[in-house]
C-alpha cells in the first residue's frame, strides 16, 4: 500500500512539473494535475493539501537532486587532483563542466525554468532560487578558489569576488540561451566558444 502511495505521489510531482513548465504555476489547476496522473481530483488531497504544497515538495525533491549532482566533497577531491598539474585553464574548465552538469539533466532543467519564471511572483520560489542557485553555488565556487589560493595556483586574494564573477557568467548564459533564445545545448558551438573565452579571460586576470 505504501509503495502504491509513494508511486502516486511521485507521479503527481512529475506531472505537476511538466504542467508548471508548460503553462506556468498559476495557470495549472489541481484537477489538471489529477487528470495527467490518471486519478480523481479529490484523490490528490490524500497526498497533498494544496497546489502550493505540491510546489513545496517539488522544491524539496529538487534540493535533493541538486545535492546529488553537486557533491561538494567530490568536487573538492576532483579539484585537488587537478591541482597537481597546476594548470589553471584545466582546473577552471573542469569546474565549468561540473557547474553545467545540472543543465544536462532534463528534470533539473525543467524545474530551473519554472523557478526562473515563478521567482518573480512567488516568494517561496524566489527565496529558494536565491539561496540555492546563487548563494550556495557561489559558496562552493569560493571554496574552490580558496583551495587554489592556498596552493599558490592563483594570486588574486578576493576569492569571494572571483566566485561571484565566475558564476555570474554561467547564470547570464543560461538566461540568454535557455530562457530567451531557447537554443541552450551543452554542444552549442556559440556557448562553448564563449565559455572558453571566459576561462581564458579569467586565467589572464587572476594569475
Amino acid at each position: 500500500m505504501k509503495t502504491n502511495q509513494s508511486n502516486t505521489k511521485r507521479r503527481i510531482i512529475e506531472s505537476a512539473i511538466s504542467l508548471f513548465y508548460e503553462k506556468g504555476y498559476e495557470h495549472v489547476t489541481i484537477r489538471e494535475i489529477a487528470k495527467a496522473v490518471g486519478i480523481r481530483g479529490s484523490s490528490i488531497y490524500n497526498h497533498f493539501n494544496s497546489k502550493e504544497n505540491i510546489l513545496e515538495e517539488i522544491l524539496n525533491s529538487h534540493k535533493q537532486r541538486l545535492a546529488a549532482t553537486y557533491n561538494n566533497e567530490k568536487i573538492k577531491t576532483r579539484v585537488n587532483q587537478l591541482l597537481k598539474g597546476r594548470d589553471l585553464n584545466v582546473i577552471l574548465t573542469e569546474l565549468l563542466k561540473i557547474a553545467l552538469l545540472g543543465l544536462q539533466d532534463p528534470l533539473l532543467l525543467k524545474v530551473l525554468k519554472i523557478l526562473s519564471v515563478e521567482q518573480l511572483k512567488i516568494n517561496m520560489v524566489r527565496e529558494y532560487f536565491y539561496n540555492y542557485y546563487l548563494l550556495k553555488a557561489r559558496a562552493v565556487f569560493k571554496e574552490i578558489f580558496d583551495i587554489m589560493l592556498n596552493n599558490n595556483v592563483i594570486t588574486y586574494t578576493d576569492t569571494e569576488f572571483l566566485a561571484h564573477e565566475f558564476h555570474s557568467f554561467i547564470i547570464y548564459k543560461f538566461y540568454e540561451h535557455y530562457m530567451l533564445l531557447q537554443n541552450y545545448s551543452i554542444n552549442n558551438t556559440a556557448i562553448t566558444t564563449n565559455f572558453k573565452k571566459h576561462i581564458s579571460f579569467f586565467v589572464n586576470s587572476i594569475t
